[in-house]
């Protein structure tokens, strides 16, 4: 029997609109000794994304939900305590999907899983911009949106971990990028800070006319985080050949039946100029858009912003941020992992990376 004792995060049950902390649990998982070519992880930092809230669904999606009384899904970076990997040595640093837990074992050849090598960046920055968020941010705007020089670029969910990468990349593409976020607060960061040429506030209630204002040419580009009213709004303004990159819809998480929500694909399929490329997903191994992103971005030695945590342990994360964090303050109150929230305004870096070999 191994040395280390698990504690996982546990679904419980399935949550009823917002999530609460009773549809978690909290267990302790002896861990078995590792089989040739396994390796046993400590998770130093987990990511919360907004993915996670339709995967606690009992509902057909993209990939299987969480079932009741198994451990919450999560991208990790973890330090490799034990090994009998000729891949993975003790002291390595990766990231895989370990998900909601302390220590978790994994085969050397598990998907989507890879060695740090490290660049003199924070470990973090493998869960966002040069890791989940990053390939997200830049495989849905170059290979979906297709930027081109002068293009009208509106990113909703803007001052979020993958809508701010979009935007400052459609900026390096030359394209005009518009901002659509919650709150004056948020816009002048997405202005101010990102370096957006506009923010649109959803909440001001101005909406459609805003907008408008903000792209008097209509928009080329529209990446999808949102959905909904901000959505319907968009696709008025859709020119013809718009492209449209769906991450997700953020808004319709919560909804307690998803199958009667109008998806982003309903909306814009009534509007008056359809986009030529609604897609929801493209998947490119790790290693390949790991190597992708330094060479065509941080190579040129040009800066991303990117979001870390209020501190360095999970304490001094406040449980208003995010309400499924509650779950995760509980298990590692003490001590363990440090819990990046991805989808709220948090401290930022400058991220600047120097030329290595692909991960």
């Amino acid at each position: 029997m191994s040395q280390y004792v698990n504690r996982a995060v546990v679904l419980a049950k399935r949550p009823n609109g917002e999530p609460q902390n009773d549809d978690f649990r909290i267990e302790e998982q002896p861990l078995v000794p590792l089989a040739e070519g396994e390796i046993l992880v400590r998770t130093v930092w987990l990511s919360l994304d907004p993915y996670m809230r339709p995967r606690m669904n009992d509902m057909k999606s993209y990939a299987a939900p969480t079932p009741i009384g198994g451990t919450m899904t999560g991208e990790v970076v973890g330090e490799v305590m034990e090994s009998r990997s000729t891949k993975y040595a003790v002291g390595d640093r990766i990231t895989a999907y370990g998900g909601w837990q302390e220590y978790f074992i994994k085969p050397d050849d598990a998907p989507m899983m890879y060695k740090i090598q490290e660049m003199g960046i924070p470990l973090q920055a493998y869960l966002g911009a040069a890791g989940m968020t990053g390939r997200t941010a830049y495989f849905g705007l170059t290979e979906i949106g297709k930027p081109q020089q002068g293009d009208t670029l509106v990113v909703s969910a803007a001052s979020g971990a993958v809508g701010g990468i979009v935007g400052q990349l459609g900026k390096m593409h030359g394209c005009k990028v518009i901002g659509i976020a919650g709150g004056s607060e948020k816009c002048q960061f997405v202005v101010d800070e990102l370096g957006f040429d506009a923010c649109v506030d959803y909440k001001a209630g101005n909406l459609e006319k805003d907008l408008q204002q903000a792209c008097p040419n209509g928009i080329d580009i529209y990446f999808e985080n949102v959905g909904g009213d901000v959505t319907r709004a968009v696709a008025k303004l859709l020119n013809s050949g718009a492209r449209v990159p769906i991450c997700g819809y953020v808004s319709n998480y919560n909804d307690t039946d998803l199958s009667k929500v109008q998806t982003p694909q309903d909306i814009l399929a009534t509007s008056p100029t359809p986009p030529t490329a609604p897609a929801r997903s493209t998947f490119r191994p790790p290693g390949v858009a790991g190597a992708s992103l330094r060479s065509k971005i941080l190579r040129k030695n040009e800066y991303i912003l990117f979001m870390d945590p209020f501190g360095t342990n999970n304490d001094t994360i406040k449980p208003a941020t995010i309400h499924i964090i509650h779950a995760i303050r509980r298990l590692y109150a003490q001590s363990g992992p440090k819990v990046t929230p991805k989808w709220t305004q948090i401290h930022l870096h400058m991220l600047k990376a120097t030329p290595n070999q692909p991960r």
